[in-house]
């Protein structure tokens, strides 16, 4: 539903506002190597430090039979193909392109850098509306938020995106062996090898020689 609205809100801005394309909204189309290593290296650590933050909100909210039941629809083999479209490739499309070429790119016209991208990521955590992922929506759309805002394109983000949700399909089966084999793992060690790898994506980001720091008022509508 979050994708329907998503395509529908923005094709309606690009439609109203005089001078809008898509291609102003997707910005730069040629983004440094550079930045794509630093995004593979920040999604495999925002993916394990999520869904160890995850974990412990259903330990603290845990979710009814039936919630549970539509979130695991995801990892039936006959919903796969459907959940691989879906996640990886809609999802990233559309809603990168509403809550970082629209929203984000907006706001840093009228806030600081750094409330507007507290803002829109706040706007990407509820738009997800379920509590159990309101904090990890929150930080991926932090580092959503970053990479769009560092390479003045949407394209890093939604690769992100996409990645993210790609990992996390593939990680599940994992998640849930371990689970059932009740392998210990040292879950401090893992959440700081998580936080590790977003470090030093977001490091890499911010002093990559070949990306330039964006300001607001490079982005013109």
């Amino acid at each position: 539903m979050i994708n329907t609205l998503a395509f529908y809100g923005v094709m309606q801005f690009v439609i109203r506002k005089p001078g809008m394309t898509i291609g102003t909204i997707v910005g730069r189309t040629r983004v440094p190597i550079v930045a794509f290593l630093a995004i593979v290296i920040a999604c495999v650590g925002s993916l394990v430090l999520i869904t160890e933050l995850e974990a412990v909100v259903l330990k603290l909210l845990p979710m009814s039979g039936r919630i549970r039941e539509l979130f695991e629809m995801f990892d039936r083999p006959e919903n796969l193909f459907g959940a691989i479209l879906l996640l990886c490739l809609v999802a990233p499309i559309t809603e990168e392109i509403l809550f970082r070429g629209v929203i984000l790119a907006g706001f840093l016209k009228n806030y600081r850098r750094t409330d507007a991208l507290l803002l829109s990521s706040c706007l990407f955590a509820f738009a997800h509306l379920n509590p159990w992922q309101y904090i990890g929506a929150f930080l991926l759309g932090l580092l959503l938020g970053y990479a769009y805002m560092r390479t003045q394109s949407i394209i890093p983000s939604m690769l992100l995106h996409g990645l993210y949700n790609g990992l996390t399909l593939a990680t599940d089966s994992v998640w849930n062996s371990i689970q059932l084999l009740r392998l210990p793992l040292p879950v401090l060690l893992v959440g700081i090898v998580g936080t590790a790898f977003v470090v030093a994506g977001v490091l890499l980001l911010m002093y990559a020689p070949k990306l330039k720091r964006i300001e607001k008022h490079e982005l013109v509508f």
